[in-house]
């Protein structure tokens, strides 16, 4: 290559050539009489080359995971200042409300993990989502029921600026609860390495959380002991309940909640499919409408329990089944990890059970 052409830059290497008359080809007084139209037709080839590839589009609104916390944000906090006079009214309310409240958890933890950011920038929005749920849980919380609770001695109705505060506490609580489970989730996504793992933690979870939950498990101990019933409850992050800043005398809606392990594990199952390029949107829609059905089942008291990560593990695992293939090898190493799993949730299990109080 001649020592013109190392000219960085496609104009310069194109001027650089276009520069020296066309030996044998054009003649020179030609060619100086009609350089300014080489150059012209030289840079519109660059600018309809350069323009060949279109830019890439900017997230869209809908794409943004603060929408979709602001999404929640409104609905904790308007959700208890609508009306509900009666008994239709609050079946459309509880069940439009525990739909939006489905589809608004699982589109931010969607469009948090798929951001794909680095750990670094991942433990900063847990570490400060964590200290905005400690300070508003033990330092202004109490404050506002010693408040709430003197108007209800004194048999007197708080005024409506102590109840929103009050409702306000409570939706944004649940949300830095939110964030936690989610951010912590995309963290330890990190540790699945191939698309074949997704099936065995879709599994594992889903067996673990329905021993917890229906038969007697961790989980079913903490939620019906009297002494850790309160803690367990600070797990869940629930919507303040429809309507119980507006109605009087007539329905207020039991909001759904979701413990921090639902949170925890779509921000992980998640993140693992975007980092593995793995089958996110139809993961989308499968998770939304099971985890809302499951809801539904417990709000309208059809099924008291139920093991959420069921639900969350069976809409990741349906649409991305192709991708579990293993060997004869790795079946009996995921046989063995299945049973040392097991024995470590037995051995948990009565190690917990055996310090909980009594009273």
């Amino acid at each position: 290559m001649p020592p013109h052409a190392t000219v960085i830059g496609p104009r310069q290497i194109a001027v650089k050539f276009a520069a020296r008359p066309i030996q044998n080809h054009v003649p020179d007084r030609f060619y100086l009489a009609h350089q300014s139209t080489f150059m012209s037709a030289i840079d519109s080839s660059l600018s309809t080359t350069s323009q060949s590839t279109p830019p890439r589009p900017s997230p869209s609104l809908f794409e943004a995971p603060l929408f979709w916390l602001s999404a929640l944000l409104g609905l904790g906090v308007l959700s208890p200042l609508l009306p509900v006079p009666d008994f239709l009214t609050a079946v459309f309310a509880t069940s439009t409300l525990t739909i939006a409240y489905v589809y608004f958890v699982v589109q931010f933890a969607v469009q948090a993990t798929r951001r794909q950011w680095p750990v670094s920038r991942l433990l900063l929005l847990l570490v400060a989502s964590l200290l905005l749920w400690a300070a508003l849980q033990w330092i202004t919380r109490p404050a506002l029921q010693s408040t709430l609770m003197a108007y209800m001695q004194a048999k007197q109705e708080a005024p409506f600026g102590w109840r929103f505060l009050g409702i306000i506490n409570m939706t944004v609580r649940s949300l830095a609860l939110v964030c936690v489970g989610v951010f912590g989730g995309a963290i330890v996504a990190r540790l699945i390495k191939t698309p074949n793992m997704m099936g065995p933690v879709c599994t594992i979870v889903a067996l673990i959380d329905i021993w917890g939950v229906l038969f007697g498990g961790i989980v079913s101990k903490l939620l019906t002991n009297p002494a850790t019933k309160p803690i367990a409850e600070n797990a869940m992050a629930a919507m303040p309940s429809a309507g119980t800043a507006s109605a009087r005398g007539g329905y207020a809606i039991e909001a759904p909640s979701i413990g921090i392990g639902d949170f925890l594990f779509l921000g992980l199952l998640f993140a693992a499919l975007h980092a593995l390029n793995m089958n996110w949107h139809g993961a989308m829609r499968w998770v939304t409408p099971l985890v809302t059905i499951a809801l539904l089942c417990i709000t309208f008291g059809l099924i008291p329990f139920l093991p959420g990560l069921l639900f969350i593990g069976l809409g990741i695992a349906i649409p991305n089944w192709k991708y579990f293939e293993y060997t004869r090898d790795e079946k009996f190493a995921l046989l063995w990890a299945g049973l040392f799993v097991v024995i470590l949730t037995a051995v948990l299990y009565f190690v917990i059970v055996s310090q909980l109080p009594a009273k």
